[in-house]
């Protein structure tokens, strides 16, 4: 058998989101050492998968597809301490899907058919043309009948509840494993960007970063322009930002834009940056000082900052200037990055980004 071959026939034509799941929780295990697999341990693995994708980028799975649903009916919010850049959010992501979904409901909704529909390539001659409520029966007879020679990826044992992976195959997916990670990987991607054509950076959106880059560039460029203007203020709280310590905050959250483009980033007070989280601020009321003052940071920077070059590639990148003098034209400035930012702000909303953030003073 050839291996490489079968493993791509896979996730040839998939639909929705169980396959890739399923078939990432079972590589996974088996990289770690598992061959005998609990159903329901592989069931969790898919939420703990699909969490960061679903619910906190909120991505689309597809029309039919029901993993975002699960988290959606059983009022699933993660809210442990435990940051998503930590080495153990996945456990602790696991421990409170356990504890906080009903287990009843998770077999209900994935694991009718995933387990037997992914072997599907194994026996496609036998399968064509049956009827897909005598297929699990089939496919779950077929695997026992041929373990051993057609190699299927692995067989249901007689009680349901767990899968033993071919020998073979442990094999294969342990010698291979660095490769068929990056195939499961770009595969994942693909069929993300298919269901959410306009949505930037899918590619950072797959799994939590280890850790989030560092700011400290941005704080250095806006700390040098604040204080040389004095006078400059929070955009929210409207107080002098020489009087606070400020942060740097996503004018369109990090979780929708993935990024930390200068273009998106701004100093405001620090409890304010905490309290507005992962919303998003009212247009109405902080589009025009965020564009002002972010035109004014470029200005200063251009005219008394040695090499400020650097810090505009991204701008003349994302936002189409033509070139650096383009870019410090107030006008021109203001209707790209004005357009940028609501064009954004609008998919972000559609996605079900709350909107309309106004600072509130305590």
């Amino acid at each position: 058998m050839n291996f490489s071959a079968m493993f791509s026939k896979l996730l040839i034509n998939t639909t929705n989101s169980y396959k890739y799941l399923f078939l990432k929780s079972i590589t996974e295990r088996i990289i770690q050492g598992e061959e005998l697999i609990s159903i329901d341990d592989l069931n969790i693995d898919m939420l703990v998968l699909a969490w960061y994708p679903n619910q906190y980028f909120k991505l689309s799975f597809g029309l039919q597809d029901q993993v975002g649903n699960i988290f959606k009916e059983q009022n699933f919010i993660y809210n442990s301490s435990v940051p998503i850049t930590s080495t153990s959010f996945k456990n602790q992501l696991r421990l409170e899907i356990n504890k906080r979904i009903d287990l009843k409901v998770i077999r209900k909704k994935l694991a009718e058919y995933v387990q037997f529909r992914l072997l599907t390539p194994f026996f496609s001659d036998e399968l064509r043309g049956k009827k897909d409520q005598v297929k699990n029966d089939l496919i779950f007879d077929l695997t026992h009948s041929y373990f051993e020679t057609r190699l299927p990826l692995y067989k249901i044992n007689a009680d349901k509840k767990s899968i033993l992976v071919n020998k073979k195959w442990c094999e294969f997916i342990k010698a291979n494993a660095g490769i068929i990670n990056s195939y499961q990987k770009m595969e994942w991607i693909s069929y993300l960007q298919k269901n959410n054509p306009n949505i930037p950076a899918i590619i950072y959106k797959t799994e939590p970063p280890i850790q989030r880059r560092s700011l400290s560039k941005v704080q250095k460029y806006w700390d040098q322009f604040i204080l040389e203007n004095t006078d400059e203020k929070c955009i929210y709280t409207g107080k002098q930002l020489i009087t606070l310590e400020p942060s740097i905050d996503h004018f369109l959250p990090w979780s929708f834009v993935c990024h930390d483009r200068l273009w998106n980033l701004i100093p405001v007070n620090a409890s304010t940056n905490s309290s507005k989280s992962n919303t998003l601020p009212s247009l109405d009321y902080y589009l025009q000082p965020f564009i002002e003052q972010q035109s004014r940071a470029l200005s200063f920077h251009a005219d008394n900052i040695k090499g400020w070059e650097k810090y505009v590639e991204y701008f003349i990148q994302d936002l189409g200037f033509k070139n650096q003098r383009e870019l410090l034209d107030q006008q021109i400035f203001a209707d790209r990055l004005g357009h940028t930012i609501e064009n954004q702000y609008s998919m972000a909303k559609q996605l079900g980004f709350s909107s309309h953030w106004k600072y509130k003073q305590n």
